[in-house]
């Protein structure tokens, strides 16, 4: 692969940037972080001035010390968790006109021929009557077989996703079409397809055998002509939009 660094990206065309600061901080890190230091600094002073007044300074020195200690320990990981806060807070991932660029706890900088793909998946977790907000996760898979993980944390990963897979299909699929009409087995991750057959786990399925693809609750449903059902998740199969509009259009037939 290319050197990243030397990697011409082009114009840039959106930026979607790691939890940025938010109020929610000042409760979560900001209001702990203080009291945690602060109150035992405080405690330490009244000690220091009771101890000082009555018994003397050997006395106030000994009675504030194990509270001071206590309050550097807290300021120490207080300071820490704000230094990591802020790192992730300048983590991204930008689509270029040429690609994308990918500052995470690693950093890629990919051409769009680089990438072989993309799988994602929507998550909402339920409890009795309560349900979660919508967690997007994706993947990107480049042509050396590496996966890129992307979490919710990304503001608008959503949104980014869409946006890739609008500039990426469009590029991959005059070859996937050309390939599949030369009888070449096309992947799609977990699943791959090629003129004559469905492809599962090395399993291959004839299309005469297929009675149709749909996706239903985060799997791909493969009714068969005996009743029976193939599923699988979607996060296993990249560029999965293609693969059905492939099967709608019937180019593998």
């Amino acid at each position: 692969m290319q050197k990243q660094k030397n990697l011409q990206l082009g114009p840039l065309i959106a930026k979607y940037k790691d939890r940025q600061f938010s109020w929610k901080d000042l409760f979560t890190l900001f209001i702990p972080g203080f009291l945690a230091f602060g109150i035992p600094t405080a405690y330490a002073v009244f000690l220091a001035y009771y101890a000082y007044s009555n018994y003397g300074i050997a006395a106030a020195i000994d009675w504030v010390i194990p509270w001071l200690l206590i309050a550097a320990v807290a300021f120490i990981i207080f300071l820490s968790l704000l230094l990591y806060r802020n790192a992730v807070s300048k983590r991204y991932i930008a689509i270029h006109n040429n690609g994308i660029d990918i500052s995470l706890r690693k950093k890629y900088r990919l051409t769009w021929d680089q990438i072989s793909g993309i799988s994602s998946e929507i998550v909402q977790r339920r409890f009795l009557f309560f349900k979660s907000r919508l967690i997007y996760k994706a993947v990107i898979y480049t042509v050396n077989n590496e996966k890129i993980r992307l979490h919710s944390s990304i503001d608008h990963l959503s949104a980014f996703i869409a946006r890739f897979k609008k500039l990426f299909y469009p590029m991959i699929k005059p070859t996937i079409e050309q390939n599949l009409f030369k009888g070449k087995n096309i992947y799609f991750g977990k699943v791959s397809i090629d003129r004559d057959n469905f492809i599962v786990n090395q399993q291959k399925y004839p299309w005469s055998l297929i009675d149709q693809v749909t996706v239903q609750s985060g799997r791909l449903i493969v009714e068969l002509t005996d009743h029976n059902r193939i599923k699988i998740p979607t996060s296993k199969i990249q560029n999965i939009e293609l693969l059905l509009e492939l099967i709608k259009q019937g180019e593998h037939i």
